[in-house]
């Protein structure tokens, strides 16, 4: 069995940006460790992912580190969850995470 920390960084968006859409946020990384049994860090995970409305809030930038200039070229939501979940692979695991929201 594996464990997975996951830490996943969103970026607000603003409601002119959202138009419709009731999203408050949206998934610009994602970062984890996967770890055995024994709780031994055997791998780790990290992507950036490409926001799909608008330039990052000044304050998710001052909070992160994260820029627009990092998010150049990272994959769309879709391709880095499919990225993500075959990094997760088949074998039985639990998940953990945390918020402060």
């Amino acid at each position: 069995m594996n464990h997975i920390m996951i830490d996943l960084e969103m970026n607000k968006i603003d409601k002119q940006q959202r138009g419709d859409i009731k999203l408050s946020s949206e998934l610009i990384e994602i970062g984890a460790v996967k770890m055995d049994d024994q709780f031994e860090v055997i791998d780790q995970y990290q992507t950036y992912v490409a926001p799909d409305y608008g330039a990052m809030d000044h304050r998710i930038i001052a909070l992160t580190g994260i820029t627009d200039d990092k998010l150049v070229g990272a994959p769309r939501f879709a391709k880095a969850m499919d990225d993500f979940a075959e990094w997760i692979g088949s074998e039985p695991t639990w998940f953990y995470s945390w918020s402060m929201s």
